[in-house]
């Protein structure tokens, strides 16, 4: 039998923020590193909103996050004009390769 994935608000499942921090740490240790310039907490933070950007989603299977997207009003330095922006692509990477990347963006 096929798993069930369901794609939530980040808001209704702020829960999730401490794990999917631990999990943007390790998969961009030299932004989100305890030497690097960014902070996963502050971003997923204001990530969990219902509305307006930006805007944090998470793809569950069953209660587990196997994924995480934002979507951000403007591109990265740049590509400021690229507007809305999708970042902050994750999947667990013992997922990855199986469509749910593209469910989540879907």
């Amino acid at each position: 039998m096929a798993a069930v994935h369901s794609v939530v608000l980040l808001a209704e499942r702020l829960d999730l923020i401490p794990a999917l921090a631990r999990a943007y740490e390790a998969e961009w240790p030299d932004w989100y590193g305890s030497e690097g310039p960014g902070d996963a907490l502050a971003d997923l933070r204001a990530r969990a909103r219902s509305d307006g950007l930006p805007l944090g989603l998470v793809l569950l299977e069953g209660e587990t996050p196997v994924g995480a997207l934002a979507i951000t009003a403007t591109g990265p330095e740049g590509h400021e004009h690229l507007t809305p922006w999708v970042g902050g692509g994750w999947v667990e990477p013992s997922r990855r390769r199986q469509g749910l990347g593209m469910q989540l963006l879907a």
